[in-house]
């Protein structure tokens, strides 16, 4: 198993591992931590969670029963971070695609 807690190496097909460079040759950062390898080691079961949590907030709406009052605060603690990590990604792509790195 990969460092991280959810992810399992032997899943994943050649090309994840070609993609991810899983031999270790390539240096990944992810919020400040480096590792050489596969990115997934830092993908912790907690971030997996909070992603998957995010994931399925867009496709079906809020997780649990009841409207915006009715949901746990961490709840929206990730959705917000989220979907400002998300918006920062998709400003800087764009800033690229129009020449403006």
């Amino acid at each position: 198993m990969c460092e991280g807690e959810k992810f399992d190496c032997k899943e994943c097909t050649q090309r994840d591992k070609d993609i991810r460079d899983a031999n270790g040759k390539r240096r990944w950062t992810v919020g400040g931590e480096t590792v050489l390898g596969c990115p997934q080691k830092l993908i912790t079961e907690e971030v997996a969670w909070q992603v998957e949590l995010w994931g399925k907030y867009k496709r079906f709406g809020f997780p649990y029963a009841g409207g915006w009052g009715e949901q746990p605060a961490r709840v929206f603690d990730v959705i917000d971070a989220l979907d400002r990590t998300m918006n920062e990604i998709e400003h800087k792509r764009l800033e690229k695609a129009r020449g403006n790195n």
